[in-house]
């Protein structure tokens, strides 16, 4: 029982970091909170023993939008959308981020339940399974134009090198 209550602190513990680093404009906190929720998770499967849980596909795709919605609400302070349809492009990359994470997590899990059924040939389908699905739905998302954006990099277009604030003069 002393276990327990331990998952239950440290869960509550994971939450008030969350709550505390939300509104005290923290990001760090977001990635110390998830860590917290993440082991008190942990030590629940080692308190109850299990080998293989059924339920870690679900919770390691909410720990994930635990992580993104966090970072992303503290984004939105600081930023405002360069243009229209920027934060429900960002809530489509979300959903299937996490829509993917629970399909290959799923794979994964169902690959490792066969693996001790019917040996290694199941075990490296399921892989390739897995990895195939997650190369789909990458390329669903990018060809979809549901991708967030991300800064550019160092490249420059050669014939605007001479703008490239970081090259000396």
């Amino acid at each position: 029982m002393a276990t327990g209550r331990g998952v239950a602190a440290l869960g509550a513990l994971g939450t008030a970091i969350l709550a505390a680093g939300l509104l005290l404009r923290l990001p760090a906190a977001v990635g110390v909170a998830a860590a917290a929720l993440g082991g008190a998770y942990a030590l629940e499967v080692v308190v109850e023993g299990a080998r293989l849980d059924r339920g870690a596909p679900l919770v390691g795709v909410l720990l994930l939008l635990v992580c993104e919605l966090g970072y992303w609400s503290h984004e939105l302070r600081t930023t405002s959308p360069d243009e229209a349809g920027v934060r429900a492009r960002h809530v489509a990359w979300l959903c299937v981020l996490g829509l993917g994470t629970l399909a290959a997590a799923v794979a994964l899990e169902a690959t490792a339940e066969l693996a001790r059924i019917e040996g290694v040939a199941i075990d490296v389908l399921g892989a390739l399974a897995a990895v195939g699905a997650l190369a789909l739905l990458a390329r669903i998302a990018i060809s979809a134009g549901l991708a967030p954006r991300r800064a550019r990099g160092p490249h420059v277009e050669p014939e605007r090198a001479e703008e490239a604030p970081w090259r000396g003069a």
